[in-house]
């Protein structure tokens, strides 16, 4: 039972590791891009609003 959980601490760190990376990889090119953190979002936004089967009206 104590390796299971172990396992699964790790797989987890590994994952939010994975997670965190990206993130600041995104942060890191849109500052590159002179984009703010603002505009970043609010493009996100759109583009989740836009994508097939969202709307404005999508349970959030």
């Amino acid at each position: 039972m104590q390796e299971t959980r172990y396992t699964q601490v790790s797989v987890f760190k590994v994952h939010l590791k994975s997670l965190l990376d990206a993130v600041r990889s995104n942060l890191d090119q849109a500052r590159l891009e002179g984009e703010t953190l603002t505009t970043s979002r609010l493009r996100a936004e759109r583009r989740n609003l836009d994508a097939p089967g969202n709307g404005p009206m999508r349970a959030r």
